[in-house]
């Protein structure tokens, strides 16, 4: 794995309540081998928060992860989260998800924003993250846009990585729909996989025709079996059905979507 240091942003202090955590240290720009991850601590180096985003692999979506512990996070299950900054009128919000590990004390708030919510997020002195069942969470964010940048650079390497066009997935306006989960049941467990009692989960790309019909497929993190990862992508070339992604215009356009299949064996 591939780790830039992006330089420290000056913090914005505030004397709000709570106080916004400050940086304790750069952001960090992770290159893993099918995702990019941008991540910063605040706060006590001894507990810290830690934000984390990461992009859909074809971009259009940011799952962020806050990390910290279950007394800064709060009770876990489904919420509502909301981010607000100083001196702007309209939050953003979203559904999330808050969880705590099965081990120790340390307890995980996730959420997914549109890119360009994140990138609304830039020079912004301040954030606060409110769901309910847990207490706000302040922190000085000072994300600069060299920092979006890179994470950019970044997607755009992996997408070469596996051969696909940046370009022609800029294009995409409005991603496909579907569901390719629902495409696939237990009865389609390759039989020599479930001899073997083998099981794990395959990472696809689908390049997704004008007409709402798989063009291609191919693996992007394999499972370690091969029979599984095949019939991934055989399955989802067979039934996938979806409404294509519109370019600008609103006309159906090639597009793509990414598929995390976890082949778990049938009970």
């Amino acid at each position: 794995m591939r780790t830039i240091m992006l330089a420290a942003l000056v913090a914005w202090a505030s004397g709000g309540d709570p106080p916004a955590l400050q940086p304790a240290a750069p952001w960090n720009l992770d290159y893993g081998d099918s995702r990019c991850s941008l991540t910063r601590t605040y706060g006590d180096t001894a507990a810290p928060v830690t934000l984390v985003f990461e992009p859909g692999f074809f971009g259009g979506t940011v799952t962020t992860l806050v990390t910290g512990t279950r007394k800064q996070l709060g009770r876990q299950g489904s919420t509502n989260v909301t981010l607000t900054v100083p001196g702007r009128e309209a939050p953003i919000k979203t559904a999330g998800t808050r969880f705590h590990l099965p081990t120790g004390d340390s307890a995980v708030l996730r959420y997914v924003l549109a890119s360009n919510e994140l990138e609304s997020l830039v020079d912004a002195p301040a954030i606060t993250i409110d769901a309910p069942n847990g207490p706000s969470v302040v922190v000085a964010l000072s994300l600069g846009k060299s920092a979006i940048a890179s994470l950019r650079r970044c997607e755009a390497d992996l997408l070469r990585k596996f051969g696909y066009d940046a370009t022609k997935v800029a294009r995409v306006a409005k991603p496909p729909r579907g569901n390719p989960g629902t495409f696939m049941t237990d009865r389609d467990y390759p039989e020599a996989a479930g001899k073997a009692k083998v099981q794990g989960p395959t990472f696809v790309g689908m390049t997704i025709a004008a007409n709402g019909r798989l063009s291609d497929c191919r693996i992007l993190r394999s499972s370690g079996v091969p029979s599984l990862d095949q019939a991934t992508c055989l399955i989802l070339s067979e039934r996938g059905r979806f409404q294509p992604g519109l370019d600008a215009d609103g006309q159906p356009v090639e597009s793509y979507q990414a598929l995390n299949f976890d082949w778990r064996l049938p009970r």
